[in-house]
C-alpha cells in the first residue's frame, strides 16, 4: 500500500504534460543511438522559472541529436508525456516498465545545448566506444550486449535466430554470466595460488578466492546496469560466498529466498517483469531438480540434465508470453553455453582489459571473437532453419499457467513415478482450454487501443475479421506485433478469416505485412490502394453482405472518385440479433452526407467515429440517422491532431451517447447480440496502481 502511493507521487503532474519545458541535467545510462534518433535518461536538476520542481528522470528522445555521453550537462528544451503503452490484453506494460527503472516522464527534445563535460568519463560509455571504434559491424552489437549490456545494437534478424533457437539469454548480461565470472574468479584465485602468488600466511585461499570472485561478477553486474536477473544472481553469489567466510553454509533454497527478499525489497514492481519469473523459476528448476542428483549419471547426462531442467520449467512461461520454443533448444544450449560463457565473455572482458595496455593483442582477441561469434551465428541460423518450433498455441489463463508449472515440476522434481504419472493431467486446462467464443448470433468487438490509429477486431462462434491494422514504426515495434497478435492470443484465435483494410492511410494499413506473417492465409479487402503493401489487394465491393454464425455483414460504402483518399474508406455494418456497429473508417461529412441521402440503413448501437473524432466528420445529421447509445473513438494519447475534436464530442453529446475514447479507456469492447451489451474500457476493468490514469 505505501509503496502504491510513493509510485503514485512520484508521476509527471498533469500541469507539466504536453507544456514546453527549458530543463537542465546530466545524461544518465548509455544513449541509444538509432538511425534517426537517439534515446537517453536524463536526470533533472532545474527548470527554468521554477523554484522548486518535481521532476527527476526522464527519457527523452532526439532526433538529430548531437554526440552525447554519460554524465555531460545539458539545457534542453522539451516536451514532457506521462509514460504510456497501449492498453490492452497481451500488449506490453509500459507504465510497469517505467516505474521499475524509475522514469518519471518521457518526451523528445526541440533544442539542446551543452553546458559542461563530465568530470569523469564513464567506464561503460568508454567500452562502448571503444567497442564501436575497434570491433567488426557484424557482431559490434552483440559484443556490446555482453560487454555493457546495451542491447540496441543486436539487429531484429539475431534477435530472431536467437528466440528460435532458444539461445537469447546468452546475449543478454544475465545471471548466467554472473555465476560463470564468479567460478573464473574463483579458478583463478586457486591456480594463482597454486603458483604461490598469494601471501596465504596471512590470507587462507578460500578466502583470497571468494573476495575475487564477488569482485568479478559485481563488476560484471555493474557493467550490465544491474537488472532483474544480475541482481539475483549477484545476491545468491554473495551470499554464497560470503556465508562460509562468517562461518555458514547457507542452503541453496536458502539462497533463493534471500534473493528473492532483496529483490523484491529493493523493486516490489519486479513481479511485472518476465525477466523476474523467468529467472527466479529457472533457478528453482535446477536447484530442486538437481536435489540429490549431483555426481550421478555420465559425464553427458551431467551436462544435459540442467539445460532439459530450464527448458521443461520455462517452456510454459514462454509459450504463456508468446515466445517460440524449439525442441532442439536444450541441445543447443550444450554447445552454446560453453562458447559464449567460458570463451566469448572472459576473452571480451581480457580485451576489454588490454585495450589500456597493448592495443595490437586487444584488437587481435576482438578479431578472434568477431569469428566466434560469427561462427556461432552461422550454426544458429542453420539450426533455426531446421528446427520445428512448437507452435505458439492461444494463451491460457493464468490458472492454467500455474497447472502446467505445476506439472512440468512434477516431472523434474526426483519424485516417485507413481506421481509423475499423474503430472500429465494437470496439462489439461492448458491444451484443452474454455472456450472464450460468443455464442451463435453473437458478436464479440474489440476497438485496440494502437494509439493514433485504428484496429478492431471482431469474433463470431466460429470466425474472426480485423478491421484496420493500425500504424508501422519499425519492424520491432508496430501495431500488429506489439497489440493486434497479443491480443489474437490471448483472445485464443488461431486463425484470421478476413481483413478489411478500410483505405491506405499508414495508421491503417501499416502493419498489414506483419499481421500477415503471423496469419499468412486470409483473404484481404481494402477500400483504396495500400501504398504501404506491395502486393495487389481486392478492392471492398458495396452492397456485399454475407453471414457468420448468425452474424450478418454489410458493407455500405467504399473506394469510388473521392478526391481524399479518406472517402473512399470501406463502412462496414455489423449486425447480430438486435444491436450493430458501424465501422466508418476515416469518412469525412461528403460520405456521411452521401450516405444518409442513400437512405441507407445506418442504426446501429454502437457506432466508430469517423476519422478518430475530426471535426469534419461525425456530424449532426450523420449522427441523427445513426442513433448510436455507444460512440467509440479510436485515438492516441495527446496525439498532435488534437483527436476527438471538442465540436465531435459535442455533437455526440447531444444525441445522448455515451462517449468512449482508446487513449483514456484503453481497448473498448462490446458484445453485440447480448443483453448486457454495454461496451467496457480495458483500463477501467483492470486497474494497476502503477498506471498514469
Amino acid at each position: 500500500m505505501g509503496y502504491g502511493h510513493w509510485v503514485k507521487s512520484q508521476m509527471l503532474p498533469e500541469s507539466y504534460e504536453s507544456k514546453v519545458l527549458v530543463l537542465s541535467g546530466q545524461v544518465r545510462g548509455l544513449p541509444a543511438k538509432g538511425s534517426q534518433t537517439t534515446r537517453f535518461l536524463f536526470d533533472v536538476t532545474s527548470v527554468k522559472g521554477v523554484r522548486h520542481h518535481p521532476l527527476h528522470r526522464l527519457r527523452l528522445s532526439w532526433f538529430s541529436a548531437p554526440a552525447m555521453a554519460v554524465g555531460q550537462t545539458w539545457e534542453l528544451k522539451v516536451k514532457l508525456f506521462r509514460p504510456r503503452g497501449f492498453a490492452s490484453p497481451g500488449a506490453f506494460d509500459v507504465e510497469a516498465w517505467a516505474a521499475r527503472e524509475g522514469i518519471q516522464a518521457m518526451g523528445y527534445v526541440l533544442s539542446g545545448e551543452l553546458v559542461s563535460e563530465s568530470a569523469n568519463r564513464s567506464i561503460r560509455q568508454a567500452l562502448e566506444q571503444w567497442l564501436n571504434a575497434k570491433a567488426a559491424p557484424r557482431t559490434v552489437g552483440l559484443l556490446k550486449a555482453l560487454l555493457v549490456g546495451d542491447k540496441s545494437g543486436v539487429s531484429p534478424e539475431q534477435w530472431v535466430v536467437l528466440n528460435q533457437t532458444g539461445t537469447t539469454h546468452l546475449m543478454v548480461i544475465s545471471g548466467l554470466h554472473i555465476g560463470l565470472l564468479a567460478l573464473l574468479g574463483y579458478w583463478l584465485a586457486w591456480s594463482i595460488g597454486w603458483l604461490g602468488g598469494w601471501p596465504l600466511l596471512r590470507w587462507p585461499l578460500p578466502y583470497i578466492a571468494s573476495i575475487l570472485s564477488l569482485i568479478l561478477s559485481v563488476g560484471y553486474a555493474g557493467l550490465a546496469g544491474f537488472g532483474i536477473p544480475v541482481q539475483r544472481a549477484v545476491v545468491m553469489t554473495a551470499v554464497a560466498l560470503i556465508g562460509p567466510l562468517c562461518g555458514v553454509r547457507p542452503a541453496s533454497a536458502s539462497l533463493l529466498v534471500v534473493a528473492l527478499a532483496v529483490v523484491l525489497t529493493l523493486d516490489p514492481l519486479a513481479v511485472t517483469s518476465a525477466g523476474f519469473w523467468y529467472s527466479f523459476m529457472a533457478v528453482s528448476a535446477l536447484i530442486f531438480g538437481l536435489s540429490g542428483w549431483i555426481g550421478k549419471g555420465g559425464r553427458f547426462e551431467r551436462w544435459l540434465r540442467p539445460q532439459w531442467l530450464v527448458f521443461c520449467v520455462l517452456a510454459p512461461l514462454l509459450l504463456f508470453n508468446g515466445q517460440p520454443v524449439s525442441l532442439l533448444s536444450p541441445w543447443i544450449n550444450i554447445i552454446a553455453i560453453p562458447v559464449v560463457g567460458l570463451l566469448v565473455v572472459p576473452l571480451l572482458l581480457l580485451a576489454a582489459l588490454l585495450s589500456v595496455m597493448s592495443a595490437p593483442l586487444s584488437e587481435g582477441l576482438l578479431w578472434l571473437l568477431d569469428h566466434l561469434l560469427s561462427g556461432l551465428l552461422y550454426a544458429l541460423t542453420w539450426v533455426a532453419e531446421m528446427a520445428h518450433a512448437l507452435p505458439v498455441i492461444p494463451q491460457p489463463g493464468i490458472i492454467a499457467v500455474v497447472f502446467a508449472l505445476a506439472g512440468t515440476s512434477m516431472l523434474v522434481l526426483p519424485l516417485p513415478w507413481r506421481l509423475k504419472i499423474v503430472s500429465p493431467l494437470l496439462f489439461l486446462p492448458w491444451w484443452w482450454p474454455p472456450s472464450q467464443a460468443p455464442d451463435f448470433g453473437r458478436a464479440s468487438i474489440s476497438m485496440l487501443d494502437v494509439g493514433q490509429g485504428l484496429s478492431v477486431v471482431v469474433r463470431t462462434q466460429r470466425h474472426t475479421l480485423v478491421y484496420d491494422t493500425g500504424d508501422y514504426f519499425s519492424p520491432s515495434f508496430n501495431a500488429a506485433n506489439s497489440v493486434i497478435i497479443p491480443y489474437l492470443r490471448t483472445a485464443r484465435v488461431e486463425k484470421l478469416d478476413r481483413i478489411i483494410i478500410s483505405h491506405g492511410d499508414k495508421d491503417h494499413s501499416g502493419s498489414l505485412a506483419p499481421l500477415l506473417k503471423q496469419y499468412p492465409c486470409t483473404d484481404i479487402v481494402s477500400g483504396t490502394a495500400l501504398p504501404y503493401y506491395f502486393k495487389p489487394v481486392p478492392r471492398c465491393e458495396v452492397g456485399e453482405q454475407w453471414v457468420w454464425d448468425g452474424v450478418s455483414f454489410e458493407i455500405l460504402s467504399a473506394g469510388g472518385h473521392w478526391k481524399r483518399v479518406n472517402d473512399g474508406s470501406c463502412v462496414l455494418k455489423i449486425t447480430a440479433g438486435k444491436d450493430s456497429l458501424l465501422l466508418t473508417g476515416d469518412i469525412s461529412h461528403r460520405v456521411e452526407k452521401k450516405l444518409v441521402a442513400m437512405n441507407k440503413d445506418l442504426k446501429a448501437s454502437v457506432l466508430l467515429a469517423a476519422h478518430h473524432g475530426s471535426k469534419y466528420s461525425n456530424t449532426t445529421v450523420f449522427l441523427n440517422a445513426v442513433r448510436p447509445t455507444e460512440v467509440v473513438f479510436s485515438a492516441g494519447h495527446q496525439n498532435r491532431f488534437g483527436h476527438p475534436s471538442k465540436q465531435a464530442l459535442v455533437r455526440v453529446a447531444k444525441v445522448g451517447a455515451s462517449i468512449w475514447n482508446t487513449a483514456v479507456s484503453g481497448t473498448v469492447s462490446v458484445e453485440l447480440g447480448s443483453t448486457a451489451g454495454k461496451a467496457s474500457g480495458y483500463r477501467h476493468k483492470s486497474q494497476r496502481y502503477w498506471w498514469q490514469g
